[in-house]
């Protein structure tokens, strides 16, 4: 197993990175999207209050997430999309990244010498192959 300093510092890391998004990021993600794709011809206060709408349930998620499930929406469809399939995306690109935060939370747990939910017999391993997978 790799030495607890490493653990704790990449468990930081993650953490980090599942911090929800602001709302600057989640609007240019929400804006940009917009612009890709075609949508109903709605009223100003409409596409204001539906913007509102879908960033207000976008909020609990991370920065990255919100950008990669918008890219891979505005790369793959053809019309604005409704809220339901924006969060879907969202919940499928949270996946792996909260995998491995509980990986790296069961890590610490055996390092303290507790019980641990362990992602696999050996989590190190996974979460390295899971580190080079993912973020080259």
């Amino acid at each position: 197993m790799p030495p607890v300093e490493d653990i704790k510092q990449a468990h930081a890391m993650a953490v980090e990175a599942m911090l929800p998004a602001g709302p600057e990021t989640i609007l240019r993600a929400l804006h940009k999207l917009r612009l890709g794709t075609a949508s109903r011809d709605l009223s100003e206060d409409d596409r204001q209050a539906q913007v509102l709408l879908y960033a207000e349930h976008l909020a609990s998620y991370p920065a990255v997430v919100v950008n990669e499930a918008t890219e891979h929406l505005l790369s793959n469809a053809r019309f604005f999309p409704p809220l339901a399939d924006v969060l879907a995306a969202c919940e499928e690109r949270s996946e792996k990244p909260r995998a491995l935060l509980r990986c790296l939370e069961g890590m610490l747990e055996l390092a303290a010498g507790r019980p641990a939910f362990l992602c696999g017999s050996q989590p190190w391993l996974r979460v390295s192959s899971y580190l080079r997978e993912n973020y080259r």
